[in-house]
Formats: C-alpha cells, structure tokens, sequence
C-alpha cells in the first residue's frame, strides 16, 4: 500500500474501522462530546477505552489462525462486510478501468502499426530510389508503435498482478469477517 511507504504523518478521517485496524496508531477520538488523544492502535483503543455508547461493543480480536473472532451483534458484521464489498468494487473497478483502457491503446496502436507497415510496404515497392525520407519516417513510426505496444503490454501485465492481488487480499478481509 502507498500509504505504507510514505516516510510522513498522515491524517485519515474515516468511520470505517476496517481503514482504523488497518492503519492507525494514533487516534484522535470524538467520544461522548469529548475529544481525546489516544497513543495506541485502534484494537489497543477498544480494549483498553471503547466507545461510550456501546453498550456491548463489537470488538475484534487479532486473527486467529487467519479469522477475525468478532464477539457483538451480526447487524454490525453485516454492516462491516458490506462496507469491504463496496471498497472492493471501488478498487477493483479502477485497475478493471486502466487495463481496459491499456487494451484499448493497444488495439488502437496494433491497428496503427498495421497500416504504418502497409505504408512502408507501398513506399518501398514504389521507390526505386529517392524516398529514403519517407522510408525512414515509416520505419521510425512504425518501430516507436511497436515498442509503445510492448511498454503498454508490460503495463497490463502488472496491472493484472495488482487485479489479482488485490482480489485475493479482499476475499481474506471478507473471510474474516464471520457473519
């Protein structure tokens, strides 16, 4: 994740407690009509202060060989799970978007290559001599299509890994999220 790599502070304001597990280490808390600094992960938060209105608050535990162990009503896991399924289909629309567009511009490129080569094709029938500067703009077109094509190729690949990846990562999220 970007947010992992950056070397600064950053402020998140969320109410999903997805984001809060994930990323949090300090939280600045608006509680019962108080604000609050607290020193602590999310997890350390409800286990240590909760939320003054739960009266039996859901409260995750750390995964237990590889499932979250939710104790609290199901309407809220419900809730919780919704939420990942919308995030998901956030994320994972928009890297479907980008390849969808990369295998466009590839098309769109292939098709241009194509007729850059028909053309040189007709050029190089055509001249006996004289068009060397057409040869060379045709060839110079139609090698900087090609290796366009295979940058935008490189491209998908990686995006397809990040589709996969981020996929994989969200069905963990949503299984360990026991209704």
């Amino acid at each position: 994740m970007a947010i992992d790599d950056f070397r600064g502070a950053v402020v998140i304001v969320t109410h999903s407690e997805m984001i809060l597990h994930e990323l949090a280490t300090r939280l600045i808390v608006f509680d019962d009509g108080k604000v609050t600094l607290f020193e602590g992960t999310y997890q350390e938060f409800l286990d240590r202060v909760g939320w003054k209105n739960e009266e039996t608050a859901v409260r995750f535990r750390a995964p237990v060989s590889g499932r979250a162990r939710p104790s609290g009503n199901r309407k809220h896991l419900r809730r919780i799970r919704a939420g990942l399924i919308n995030e998901r289909s956030r994320t994972l629309g928009a890297l479907q978007r980008k390849i969808d567009e990369i295998e466009s511009e590839i098309i769109r490129l292939e098709e241009k290559a194509d007729q850059d080569h028909d053309d040189l094709i007709k050029v190089i029938k055509a001249s006996v001599a004289g068009n060397a500067e057409t040869i060379g703009r045709l060839s110079k077109a139609l090698h900087d299509s090609k290796s366009e094509i295979e940058s935008l190729f490189s491209a998908l690949e990686s995006l397809h890994s990040d589709l996969d990846s981020t996929t994989k990562e969200f069905e963990k999220k949503l299984n360990a999220v026991e209704i």
